[in-house]
């Protein structure tokens, strides 16, 4: 991180809506999100964290949770232009330390290309018991019941 150079944690949801769809466009697994559906994300969350360089929205991170088994954190993104500078390791602090969520017994996390920031952070790869459901690929439903 440069010296003497200050960046600002906000704890907030209320984020420029503006800003954080524009942020989305830096992850190659966000870039379609629409301004209504993030706004709606958003309200749902029950954590956000954003990180600033002034006016400009330079980090994100979510939460969902139940405060006290399980927390998922989504959509960690840090602006390309201040990536290696540590702040990813700042962002994950203040989500694993943030005080709504001391309780919390286990953390997850989807990435497909981040695991070696992970690890480096004390996260544990697990594989063969995770599992999804697309609405789009069952397009026809659920086939639960007869």
């Amino acid at each position: 991180m440069a010296k003497n150079h200050k960046y600002i944690f906000k704890d907030s949801k209320k984020i420029d809506l503006d800003q954080l769809v524009q942020h989305y466009q830096y992850g190659w697994w966000s870039q379609n999100r629409k301004k209504a559906d993030v706004k709606k994300m958003l309200e749902n969350s029950n954590v956000a964290i954003s990180l600033w360089d002034g006016k400009k929205l330079i980090g994100f991170a979510r939460v969902l949770t139940d405060y006290v088994y399980r927390a998922t954190v989504w959509d960690v993104i840090i602006h390309p232009d201040y990536q290696g500078q540590g702040l990813g390791k700042l962002i994950m602090d203040k989500v694993l330390n943030h005080t709504k969520l001391k309780k919390v017994s286990y953390f997850w996390l989807i990435t497909s290309d981040k695991q070696k920031f992970y690890k480096k952070l004390g996260w544990k790869m697990e594989e063969n018991w995770s599992m999804y459901w697309d609405r789009k690929a069952n397009s026809k439903g659920c086939p639960c019941v007869d």
